[in-house]
Protein backbone atom coordinates (compact mmCIF):
# COMPACT_ATOMS: atom_id res chain seq x y z
CA UNK A 1 0.00 0.00 0.00
CA UNK A 2 1.57 3.33 -1.00
CA UNK A 3 1.56 5.81 1.61
CA UNK A 4 0.04 9.00 0.99
CA UNK A 5 1.69 12.67 1.96
CA UNK A 6 0.89 14.73 4.17
CA UNK A 7 -0.16 18.30 2.66
CA UNK A 8 1.80 20.97 3.19
CA UNK A 9 0.82 23.85 5.38
CA UNK A 10 0.37 26.96 3.40
CA UNK A 11 0.02 30.30 5.52
CA UNK A 12 -1.49 33.30 3.22
CA UNK A 13 -0.87 37.13 5.08
CA UNK A 14 -2.96 39.76 3.77
CA UNK A 15 -1.44 43.47 4.56
CA UNK A 16 -2.59 46.55 3.47
CA UNK A 17 -1.05 49.65 1.61
CA UNK A 18 0.50 51.73 4.23
CA UNK A 19 -1.54 55.14 5.40
CA UNK A 20 -1.70 57.54 2.03
CA UNK A 21 -2.15 61.37 2.24
CA UNK A 22 -5.90 60.61 0.83
CA UNK A 23 -6.27 58.90 4.31
CA UNK A 24 -5.34 61.48 5.96
CA UNK A 25 -7.52 64.11 4.18
CA UNK A 26 -10.41 61.45 4.60
CA UNK A 27 -10.48 60.99 0.62
CA UNK A 28 -11.41 57.63 -0.80
CA UNK A 29 -8.62 57.37 -3.30
CA UNK A 30 -10.61 54.56 -4.94
CA UNK A 31 -8.24 52.80 -8.25
CA UNK A 32 -6.17 56.20 -7.86
CA UNK A 33 -2.88 55.51 -7.05
CA UNK A 34 -1.94 57.83 -4.37
CA UNK A 35 0.66 58.73 -2.54
CA UNK A 36 2.22 57.45 1.03
CA UNK A 37 2.22 60.40 3.81
CA UNK A 38 5.55 60.49 5.94
CA UNK A 39 3.67 58.26 8.54
CA UNK A 40 2.62 55.80 6.05
CA UNK A 41 6.70 55.33 4.63
CA UNK A 42 7.14 54.66 8.90
CA UNK A 43 4.09 52.33 8.60
CA UNK A 44 5.78 50.14 5.23
CA UNK A 45 9.53 50.32 6.99
CA UNK A 46 7.62 48.39 10.52
CA UNK A 47 5.97 46.23 7.76
CA UNK A 48 9.13 44.62 6.10
CA UNK A 49 11.15 45.06 10.05
CA UNK A 50 7.83 42.41 11.31
CA UNK A 51 7.66 40.78 8.49
CA UNK A 52 11.91 40.32 8.08
CA UNK A 53 12.25 37.00 9.74
CA UNK A 54 9.05 35.42 8.00
CA UNK A 55 10.25 32.37 5.86
CA UNK A 56 8.63 34.31 2.63
CA UNK A 57 8.22 32.60 -0.09
CA UNK A 58 6.10 35.02 -2.40
CA UNK A 59 4.94 38.54 -2.15
CA UNK A 60 2.56 40.22 -4.29
CA UNK A 61 1.54 43.88 -4.79
CA UNK A 62 -1.34 45.46 -6.51
CA UNK A 63 0.14 48.10 -9.08
CA UNK A 64 -1.15 50.84 -7.79
CA UNK A 65 1.27 53.57 -6.55
CA UNK A 66 0.44 53.44 -3.26
CA UNK A 67 0.59 49.49 -3.24
CA UNK A 68 3.88 49.26 -4.80
CA UNK A 69 5.60 51.59 -2.78
CA UNK A 70 4.58 50.14 0.36
CA UNK A 71 5.89 46.95 -0.30
CA UNK A 72 9.30 48.68 -1.59
CA UNK A 73 9.97 49.97 1.32
CA UNK A 74 9.00 47.46 3.08
CA UNK A 75 10.50 44.57 1.22
CA UNK A 76 13.49 46.56 -0.24
CA UNK A 77 13.53 49.19 -3.08
CA UNK A 78 15.98 47.06 -4.97
CA UNK A 79 13.20 45.28 -6.82
CA UNK A 80 10.74 44.37 -4.10
CA UNK A 81 13.79 42.08 -3.16
CA UNK A 82 12.87 40.17 0.37
CA UNK A 83 16.19 37.71 1.06
CA UNK A 84 15.82 35.64 -2.13
CA UNK A 85 11.87 35.70 -3.00
CA UNK A 86 10.78 38.31 -5.87
CA UNK A 87 7.90 40.81 -5.11
CA UNK A 88 5.48 40.16 -8.14
CA UNK A 89 3.42 43.33 -9.22
CA UNK A 90 0.09 42.60 -10.35
CA UNK A 91 -2.48 44.72 -12.40
CA UNK A 92 -5.17 41.40 -11.51
CA UNK A 93 -5.31 42.56 -7.98
CA UNK A 94 -7.37 45.17 -6.93
CA UNK A 95 -10.43 45.74 -4.49
CA UNK A 96 -14.17 44.97 -5.32
CA UNK A 97 -16.87 47.41 -4.10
Amino acid sequence: MARRRRASKIEIVFETHSTTTDNERWVASGWLDGELSPLGRRQAKELGERREDDELVAIFCSDLGRAVETAQIAFGARGLQHGHVQAQVCDELFELA
